[in-house]
């Protein structure tokens, strides 16, 4: 008997594929992982800088609401031992926010060798008990790929107001 679909019929009756369809299957995928491999991991490191900055506006949210609940300054800085504020003005070694001389919350250093600098080079920016700050803030978070237009730069800027508001740049 015949069969339709070009298969081979064995001594057992079984079928399967010749090597040279497994051979051009394995061709296929290879070049689709070539293809989707890049854009993945392109996709993986804008997730990880995403994160960063949202951890970074969380914790001015915290200061923010925390000043107001509480009527009084509360402040956040850059800190490398995540105890005491340093002055090291590349905040991607670690902040803080401190009410008073208690530590509310800590963050450790980022990852990826990135850089995380506001434009004035501030080491510290507070809130007052209104949850206003006394001067306009920028920081730009730089990944440390930054070199094509598929990864870009996030700027967060914070108003006198306190408001809090991010953007995204393209890399050089």
């Amino acid at each position: 008997m015949s069969n339709p679909i070009g298969l081979t019929n064995s001594a057992h009756g079984a079928s399967g594929f010749t090597l040279m369809e497994a051979i051009v299957v394995v061709a296929l995928l290879s070049i689709l992982s070539v293809l989707g491999v890049p854009s993945l991991m392109t996709t993986l490191r804008n997730n990880q800088s995403i994160a960063q900055n949202n951890n970074f506006i969380a914790a001015l949210h915290l200061a923010r609401s925390t000043a107001v609940t509480r009527r009084k300054p509360v402040t956040v800085c850059a800190s490398s031992s995540g105890t005491a504020c340093t002055a090291n003005t590349n905040w991607a070694v670690g902040y803080i926010v401190l009410d008073g001389s208690t530590v509310i919350q800590a963050q450790p250093a980022m990852e990826g060798g990135a850089s995380f600098v506001e434009s004035a080079s501030a080491s510290t920016l507070s809130f007052n008990g209104y949850g206003e700050t006394s001067t306009a803030y920028q920081f730009t978070f730089t990944p440390k790929d930054c070199t094509s237009a598929a990864v870009s730069k996030r700027v967060i800027a914070i108003a006198v107001t306190g408001r809090v508001t991010t953007s995204n740049t393209a890399c050089p």
